[in-house]
């Protein structure tokens, strides 16, 4: 009898670690997965998508740019940028975004002639890139919000002529990863290849303006770039993070 009830206990302990294990395995996992999404990291095959994804909604904003330019006679210098996803200002986080819209083109007078966007009459849905940033999306009075489209200028070295700055479009804060695979569709390095650019270098919110002080052109310190119309870097300004710049029209 007392040997049948100590197998009794046995198995019960047995079956009592067998549980506390199986607790702590579902537990280790819950915290591994939340750490993956704390991190952000996404798969090689996720980033190349991604990547894929930006590369083709910039060359359909470019071709509604070239297409004014031919068709209306728009010079690009006058071609409207705005958008309803581009923010000055960000308050809200990721979930219900407020804040003032950034960069009408005042040289655009007949909306449905010289904008890209559909908000503005033009045939291009705008749209944003939140879920592959790689910084929280916060409070960004007047910066580059992580994961919005955003059209600047500058010069870059070994792009266009001396006289007049590109007209770039740009989508700042990327994953590491994202703006990796963007480097790689191009056959440009790592982004962490490379120095850090200046904050100064990210190039002029007003994209329309050719008279601005160019002093801090693109691509900096990461001279891999010069001469490239497209490639992601890294910015000194925590603020900025990786930002990802394709030629909309070479100056």
């Amino acid at each position: 009898m007392g040997v049948m009830l100590t197998r009794k206990n046995e198995k019960g302990n047995v079956l009592f670690l067998i549980l506390i294990a199986v607790v702590l395995f579902a537990a280790l996992s819950y915290a591994v997965s939340q750490s993956n999404q704390t991190s952000g990291d996404i798969s090689s095959e996720e980033a190349e998508l991604a990547a894929a994804e930006i590369i083709n909604y910039f060359a359909a904003i470019q071709g509604e740019a070239q297409r004014l330019n031919l068709v209306h006679g728009v010079p690009y210098y006058n071609i409207n940028l705005g958008n309803n996803n581009s923010h000055g200002s960000l308050t809200g986080g990721s979930e219900g975004v407020v804040g003032n819209i950034w960069a009408d083109n005042p040289n655009c007078v007949d909306l449905d002639k010289c904008s890209v966007f559909i908000e503005r009459g033009g045939n291009i849905p705008s749209r944003d890139f939140y879920e592959l940033a790689g910084i929280p999306i916060g409070n960004w009075n007047g910066h580059i919000v992580p994961g919005e489209f955003r059209g600047f200028n500058n010069f870059i070295e070994g792009v266009g002529t001396e006289t007049e700055p590109e007209i770039l479009l740009t989508v700042g804060g990327l994953k590491d990863e994202v703006c990796d695979a963007l480097n790689d569709r191009f056959g440009l390095p790592p982004h962490d290849s490379q120095p850090l650019m200046s904050a100064e270098t990210r190039g002029q919110r007003n994209y329309w303006n050719q008279a601005s002080d160019y002093s801090n052109r693109l691509p900096g310190a990461a001279t891999a770039y010069i001469g490239a119309e497209a490639f992601c870097a890294e910015n000194a300004s925590n603020r900025y993070g990786n930002i990802f710049y394709y030629v909309l029209h070479a100056g």
